[in-house]
């Protein structure tokens, strides 16, 4: 009954989302019937795939101008630190003098693109270390002003096959479900996984929830016969390493 009701509620939001786009007639941003622009304010800028994204994008192009003077104020807003666009949702850029929806659309997607070029597994093919493994999460995790949760799951040799965002939360903490966790690791057939997650609060200081999830994973994987290689807390550039300090 639970695939059948899903299935249903799947069908009639693509069913809306289709009329939306009919009923404003907005060509840019749709592909195979759903608008993309709709997509992106209801469900967020993560829901949006790379193909979804660089189609907005170009779909886009050259219909808005905007002023130095603009573009300026928008940087010096952001006290001229890029990073600091993945903090910002639609409603601080529509704040923003000479933005309307559709440039601030446009924008996220353009920021998100950008984050995500990071994110490809193939430019840290393996993880030797845990500064390899802080590099690898840090476009992720690193700025944040609310704490995530991610998991890296490797192969026998180390390299990274999927990056997976498990959980997000407040300034003070996110709930990891661990089977979660697993049910990916099994699905992908992981050998091992690495941990991560960040603290906005700019304290590297791991809290006792912390080490309760560490041993937790620990336990579970060493009952999945899956390696537990690390757990690294974030925050701006800096991290610690419970692997480096001999916590696991």
């Amino acid at each position: 009954m639970f695939l059948a009701s899903q299935n249903i509620e799947n069908i009639f939001d693509k069913i809306m989302v289709k009329k939306l786009s009919n009923q404003t007639e907005r060509k840019d941003g749709v592909k195979n019937g759903i608008d993309l622009h709709h997509k992106l304010l209801t469900q967020g800028k993560r829901a949006l795939t790379e193909v979804e994204l660089i189609t907005l994008v170009l779909n886009g192009r050259g219909k808005r101008e905007l002023s130095t003077d603009s573009a300026t104020k928008i940087f010096n807003f952001c006290e001229n630190q890029l990073h600091e666009f993945s903090n910002w949702s639609m409603e601080d850029l529509k704040s923003m003098e000479g933005l309307d929806e559709e440039s601030c659309v446009l924008l996220m997607a353009v920021w998100e693109l950008s984050n995500r070029r990071w994110k490809w597994v193939d430019k840290f093919p393996t993880i030797q270390r845990s500064q390899d493994a802080q590099i690898m999460f840090a476009p992720s995790l690193g700025y944040l002003t609310h704490e995530e949760f991610y998991v890296a799951y490797l192969n026998r040799a180390n390299k990274v096959i999927s990056q997976q965002r498990i959980s997000s939360g407040g300034t003070h903490g996110t709930v990891v479900d661990l089977r979660i966790v697993f049910q990916k690791a099994i699905l992908l057939k992981a050998s091992a996984i690495i941990a991560a997650h960040n603290h906005p609060s700019g304290s590297l200081q791991p809290s006792k929830e912390d080490r309760d999830l560490t041993k937790k994973l620990k336990e579970g994987c060493q009952y999945f016969d899956i390696q537990f290689l690390d757990h690294v807390i974030l925050s701006g550039d800096k991290y610690v390493s419970f692997a480096d300090e001999g916590w696991l």
